[in-house]
């Protein structure tokens, strides 16, 4: 089984945009294309570029892993400052912060931030895939 998420779609009249990446997620052995991030016994996690004819958001998606668990992360989190430093990464990347704050919060990572973004995390040795988004949608 595979799962494909492409760059956040514009929609609602908002102005589209050409990007070049998708995330791909697959269980199991197999072909996975891209660079893998994230490998467990059980998925693997995988940023693919150069895709043609995707539409989406501009910009290359930002992505972070440490210790068996990945994030490919776009957009803006409007209180990275503040959890960076409550997590004591001061000036670490939004992906950084992003990651140590799954740490902390588990599946309510999404409810711990805040901004505009879209984000993809494969933890392996729970082999848990979570995928959110800003609650408005904007992203």
């Amino acid at each position: 089984m595979s799962e494909t998420l492409r760059a956040p779609a514009a929609a609602g009249g908002r102005e589209a945009f050409e990007t070049d990446w998708l995330v791909r997620f697959e269980r199991g052995g197999g072909g996975l294309t891209g660079s893998t991030l994230v490998t467990g016994d059980r998925g693997r996690l995988a940023l693919v570029t150069g895709v043609t004819g995707a539409t989406g958001a501009t910009g290359a998606p930002a992505t972070a892993v440490a210790d068996g668990v990945g994030v490919v992360f776009w957009g803006d989190l409007d209180n990275a400052a503040r959890l960076g430093e409550s997590l004591g990464l001061a000036g670490a990347s939004e992906a950084e912060v992003l990651l140590a704050a799954y740490r902390r919060h588990g599946r309510e990572l999404p409810r711990a931030i805040a901004g505009r973004h879209v984000f993809v995390l494969y933890d392996a040795h729970r082999d848990l895939l979570l995928a959110a988004r800003d609650r408005v949608g904007l992203v």
